[in-house]
Formats: C-alpha cells, structure tokens, sequence
C-alpha cells in the first residue's frame, strides 16, 4: 500500500477510497483529519468518497439549518485546528445570524462561525462497534474543516435525519472540487475583523486578531487593551501545574480555540485532567480540551487593561511560530478575590 500518494485534480475517488480502506486497517485508530495529511488530500476530498453511502452533500441553505439547529436538542459541537481540539455540549441556539456569520450562545455553546468561509457541507453516519455517530460538518473552499456538530444521545434524531434529506444535494459524486489544494504543513488562520469578514486563508492568526474575535463575540470588552510590551513568558512544563491549581481551586475561565472560521469559547471551571501521550486533555462532562503539547513551545501572560488600570489575564498558548493555538482567560465577571488567585497562581508558577 502506498501510504502517500500525490493525487492532482482530477484524481480518482476510487482509488483515493480504497486506499483509505487499506490506511483504516493498518491504522484503525487514525482520525479523518491525519488520514486525509497521510494521503496527501484535503479532509473534504476525502469524506466526499462516502457519498452514496455513509456521507450525504448538502445545501447550504443557512437558515433553514439555523431553524432545526435548535430544536434537534443537545449537540456536541467541535472547532479544532492543528493542535487543539474544542468540544462543548449543549443546545445550539442561534442568537443572530447574518449572511456573513452567526452568533451562538446557550447553556454550553458559545461561538462564532463564519459562515462565508463555509462552502461545502455534509451530513455523515459513522458506523462502530459501539454506536453509530451522525454529525454535520463545514468545510471551506480548500477542503478544510471549519466546524462539525455532533449528534448525542439526547438529539433528536429524527429532526436530524429530517434535515439531511431537506439539504440533500443533486450531486452526490465522490468527487469533490476544492478551490486551492490544501498542501501546506500547518492550518493557517485569516482574521476576525469586527468591521469586516476576509476570506483569505494566508494571514496567520496573531494577538490582535483573537482579541477582535473575543471582542466581537462580547468574550472581552473592547474597552480593554492589550499591552503587548510586557508580555510575560513561561515555560511549556509549567502548563499543566497550572491548570491543575486552576481545577482545584475551582476557577472559572475561559478556554478558547479557533481556526479561520470559527472561534469556539467554554466557560466555567475544569475538572478531571489527564496526559494521553502528547495530549493534556480536559475531560468534563461538557466540556473537552485536546491540546497537543508537542506543539506547545510555551505560554505567555498577556496582561490587558482599562484606564491604565490592570483589569485581565490571559494566558496565549503558543506554537513554534509564535502563534496561539489556544487561549485561557479568567472569566471579566470575576471578582476582586479570584483576579487576586489568578495572580497568585500565575505567580506562583514563574518563582516556583
């Protein structure tokens, strides 16, 4: 079996199928995303060769699924990019939606999808062992996943399935047509702007972007300021003692992740923390962090301000680049005393 192929457009679905038939039974625990890096497609490419069968193309008809979005119930919604997986559970109510993007905040779920950058979707049956997973999931031009929303055992399924066969498309060719091939070694990031969406997938994520993100999203006031001229840096191996202080002492933060088309942000505490291999992992009932340590080349505080006056902490998870896979921030409703714990906590980690 050729692990690595190099497929130009047009390519064979067929072939690219049964090669990853072969890569599933050498490696059945590979996820889609690294399935499709090894096989040298996008992620959509390759979801696209179950159409007729596990995978059905849909319309993208934006309101009509903002309209079932809400009454299928409990979802597990997912945002990732290259080193952080996000995953909250909770009603997907919409707030606002516009052509451009929507706004979601419930119980669990608070996020922000570009909807503009969207531009192929699916409804797909994963069949197991265990259980059959349904699920929804956005795609961007170049065959990236932007966001994928899960079915639980609390959906109604029925509501789904309902939806899936109102959006399913004409075209259900294994084939599937991505704008720019997506052969680059890391996900890059285009910029959340308040006053304007771009759609280009070449501007790399820094500081100022995730803040207009948060502040468009009400996450951040945009009243605060960001002083980057004393940014604070520590080290990877201090990561993980601090977010266990954080889970005994009960802390509510904010964790947030984003890729070029979403920002996805969990708040409240965190509880149950383990290490799988290279990934500290949060595990709570609705709430879940992946984040691959072996990108993390440190965390840095970044101190913000009102008036000259320190009012927030976050902490910028960072990669090799400098740029922030994820990004943990003490809730702006916190009182006087926990702004006093964080510090200390924070403080704590750098003389210790």
């Amino acid at each position: 079996m050729n692990l690595n192929p190099i497929y130009t457009d047009p390519y064979s679905p067929q072939a690219l199928k049964q090669e990853w038939s072969e890569l599933r039974l050498a490696m059945p625990r590979l996820r889609i995303r690294e399935a499709a890096a090894t096989l040298n497609v996008s992620e959509a490419e390759l979801l696209a060769t179950g159409c007729g069968s596990t995978v059905t193309r849909l319309n993208l008809d934006w309101p009509e699924i903002f309209k079932a979005l809400p009454a299928i119930g409990p979802v597990m919604a997912l945002t990732r990019n290259d080193f952080a997986v996000h995953e909250t559970t909770g009603l997907y109510t919409v707030i606002h939606h516009s052509d451009e993007s929507c706004r979601v905040k419930s119980d669990a779920v608070n996020l922000q999808l570009l909807t503009q950058v969207i531009h192929v979707a699916f409804g797909v049956m994963e069949p197991s062992l265990n259980e059959t997973r349904f699920s929804l999931q956005f795609f961007a031009a170049n065959g990236l996943a932007i966001h994928k929303i899960y079915m639980t055992e609390d959906s109604d399924l029925s509501i789904y399935h309902a939806l899936v066969k109102q959006l399913t498309s004409a075209d259900q060719s294994q084939h599937q047509t991505i704008d720019s091939p997506p052969r680059f070694s890391r996900f890059n990031i285009a910029t959340f702007n308040t006053g304007r969406i771009t759609q280009s997938t070449h501007l790399l994520c820094d500081t100022e972007d995730f803040y207009a993100g948060l502040i468009a999203m009400g996450i951040v006031s945009d009243l605060v300021e960001t002083d980057t001229s004393n940014l604070e840096f520590l080290a990877p191996d201090l990561f993980q003692p601090l977010l266990n202080k954080i889970a005994s002492q009960g802390l509510s933060i904010g964790i947030c992740v984003r890729n070029y088309g979403c920002i996805q942000v969990y708040q409240g505490p965190i509880h149950n923390i383990r290490i799988t291999g290279p990934w500290f992992n949060i595990l709570d009932e609705y709430f879940s962090l992946h984040l691959n340590t072996e990108a993390l080349s440190g965390f840095r505080v970044n101190t913000q301000s009102i008036d000259g006056k320190q009012e927030l902490k976050t902490l910028e998870i960072v990669d090799a680049n400098h740029q922030i896979i994820a990004l943990i921030l003490l809730n702006a409703d916190q009182d006087t005393s926990s702004m006093n714990l964080w510090e200390v906590l924070i403080s704590g980690e750098v003389s210790g």
